[in-house]
């Protein structure tokens, strides 16, 4: 259902976190799924890689819309920002980064610990989101998480990039200041060959911060904007839908564009990113804009507890969606596959397996990564966000404690408090 425009908490962008994740499963898994298909197909399967924008522009809705009203450029207001961020990611980043790395005794991955000669190093630049600046390292430990990086950086400078916007009415300098640290970056270190260090301009430009902070800002500008902007929700054509469709028709231009040899996505060239900053993020905003302030049928199903549970494990289906979990659910469904034909022949039947198709199997995995997305979110990641901010705050803000409520409770504001999910 539409929202009421006073509001800070949208369930419909909750549920739309689970259908980002799930459109970055399917990436991933685009090459089983239409392994049987034609290539055009096949190649805008590749090419879904809307999840990761979407995840980029909703961080910076999010983090403007909750926190920016209450803003104030001291250390405190500083202080409770970052435990906050921290208590809500590194918890389980840590746990799950660790045993990757620990995994990497038992199956040899070289992709988990890259340079083997020197494995602390890579360890030390996972532990710290450090990684996601070196290009022969970036998809180290828990691979996918390279992007936590660009969040990370953002949270470190949100402060100053508030300061700039309600004191100096610097927007839009902001991120083409940015985009030009990434070709600067990239000419200080172009003699400097370390483990691919701001190697290239397209590395820095789609795995950094300082390209897709156009993306974040998207999003920002959409939160500093949505509610002042005159709009009857009632007209015939709904703006959900528009940047819906939009979406889509721009994954279809992705796969207009020629591929580089080796390469496999499109939005990763020159070309690409452009559409990406030019089409498919506007058509994002358009479509956050809808589920805000229209109501549609698809607000509602996004808005549907059973979508605001995926939405609020998302974090751990993102985590965990490729690497050893994964892995060890594909080797489940081929060993089932033999025992059931085992059990078959023993018992002389001719049947088909249920894990006999490889497509199917792709299915049992998601369920299975999903499940296992819930159960981590409710018994480790929540109680472990709760935990680690109650500690952090008692630790790093005065405040006189209350027997009656947690620490983190007592010294956030109720912006923290309700929407901090």
């Amino acid at each position: 259902m539409a929202e009421p425009a006073n509001t800070k908490f949208f369930p419909a962008l909750t549920g739309i976190r689970a259908f980002a994740a799930i459109t970055v499963f399917l990436t991933h898994a685009g090459y089983i799924l239409a392994g049987n298909a034609s290539p055009g197909i096949q190649r805008y399967f590749n090419e879904l890689s809307i999840g990761l924008p979407m995840f980029f522009v909703l961080t910076g809705f999010l983090i403007t819309i909750r926190y920016y009203d209450n803003f104030k450029f001291t250390v405190n207001w500083a202080n409770k920002f970052m435990i906050s961020r921290f208590a809500r990611l590194y918890p389980m980043y840590l746990l799950f980064t660790i045993v990757a790395f620990v995994s990497y005794h038992f199956n040899h991955n070289p992709g988990i610990i890259g340079d083997p000669k020197h494995p602390w190093f890579t360890v030390f630049l996972n532990l710290t989101f450090l990684r996601a600046f070196f290009d022969d390292l970036k998809f180290t430990g828990v691979g996918q998480g390279w992007s936590i990086t660009v969040d990370v950086l953002y949270y470190l400078i949100t402060p100053f990039v508030f300061f700039f916007i309600q004191r100096k009415k610097i927007f839009w300098l902001q991120p083409l200041i940015f985009v030009s640290m990434a070709f600067l970056l990239v000419g200080a270190f172009s003699g400097f060959h370390f483990y691919g260090l701001f190697g290239n301009i397209t590395f820095v430009l789609y795995y950094t911060f300082f390209g897709r902070c156009l993306e974040i800002y998207m999003g920002m500008t959409l939160a500093l904007n949505f509610n002042k902007i005159k709009f009857n929700p009632n007209r015939k054509i709904k703006v959900t839908y528009v940047g819906f469709i939009l979406m889509f028709v721009c994954v279809y231009c992705f796969t207009l564009i020629p591929l580089a040899p080796g390469e496999k996505f499109a939005i990763k060239s020159n070309t690409g990113m452009i559409l990406d900053t030019v089409f498919l993020s506007p058509a994002i905003v358009l479509l956050f804009f809808g589920l805000i302030r229209e109501k549609t049928w698809l607000s509602n199903i996004l808005s549907s507890n059973f979508m605001q549970l995926l939405g609020n494990a998302a974090y751990m289906f993102y985590l965990i969606h490729l690497g050893f979990i994964n892995n060890f659910l594909h080797e489940s469904m081929n060993t089932m596959n033999d025992w059931v034909f085992a059990f078959y022949d023993k018992h002389g039947l001719d049947w088909v397996s249920p894990f006999q198709y490889d497509q199917v199997n792709v299915f049992y995995v998601f369920i299975g990564i999903y499940a296992l997305s819930i159960f981590f979110y409710k018994f480790m990641e929540e109680p472990l966000n709760k935990h680690s901010r109650n500690f952090l705050f008692k630790k790093l803000i005065h405040f006189e404690p209350r027997p009656d409520k947690p620490a983190y409770q007592q010294v956030a504001d109720a912006d923290y408090a309700k929407t901090d999910k």
